[in-house]
């Protein structure tokens, strides 16, 4: 996966609310106006519209969007580790024996080192999908 292919699948405000029946979040409300007759905007800026429970509900449709690809990534890096690191310890105890007498030896440690960055880089990426949830 590539960050061209992450782009792609960018879901838009409205296939977000249409996908997950968000109906009350169809844009159509109208602006809400402060009381020297200015437009009232959201904590981020916005412009606000409905009530806060509603603005609140669009900001983090707005959000989901923009960061839905890169949970997606994560969450691969995630799943796919376990099998990636099985591959790597079974290819690592068979070519083990046979390049332990041979010129070929300093690939184990290259191999050690996969098995780590699989083991280690799930939970890094655990924890980079948690910050990102919470940043929702």
């Amino acid at each position: 996966m590539n960050i061209e292919d992450s782009l792609k699948r960018v879901q838009t405000y409205t296939e977000v609310v249409a996908a997950y029946k968000l109906d009350i979040l169809k844009p159509g409300d109208d602006l809400q106006f402060t009381a020297s007759g200015g437009f009232a905007l959201t904590a981020y800026g916005d412009l606000k519209r409905g009530d806060d429970r509603f603005n609140a509900m669009q900001s983090f449709v707005i959000r989901w969007c923009f960061n839905a690809p890169t949970l997606e990534g994560l969450f691969k890096l995630v799943t796919d580790a376990p099998a990636e690191k099985r591959r790597l310890d079974d290819e690592m105890n068979n070519i083990a024996p046979i390049i332990f007498f041979t010129c070929l030896s300093g690939k184990i440690p290259c191999k050690r080192d996969e098995i780590g960055a699989c083991t280690f880089g799930a939970m890094a990426c655990c924890g980079a999908i948690m910050v990102v949830l919470n940043n929702l």
